[in-house]
């Protein structure tokens, strides 16, 4: 996985998944540093500012 991923997760929807990255890492399924590609964002503030500094970064 070269890119990251983001899943905006809106009122805990993806906490499951979430979970599931966690346990196949600590199962060895799954790198840590793939794992940390993966981000779970709660806020729409924080998906804007997310959003905002990956076009920035792109120009």
């Amino acid at each position: 996985m070269d890119a990251p991923c983001v899943l905006y997760n809106v009122k805990g929807y993806y906490d499951s998944l979430k979970a599931q990255y966690d346990h196949a890492v600590a199962e060895g399924f799954l790198s840590e540093g793939n794992r940390q590609k993966i981000s779970f964002i709660e806020s729409t503030e924080k998906l804007a500012a997310l959003i905002t500094a990956s076009s920035e970064a792109s120009k």
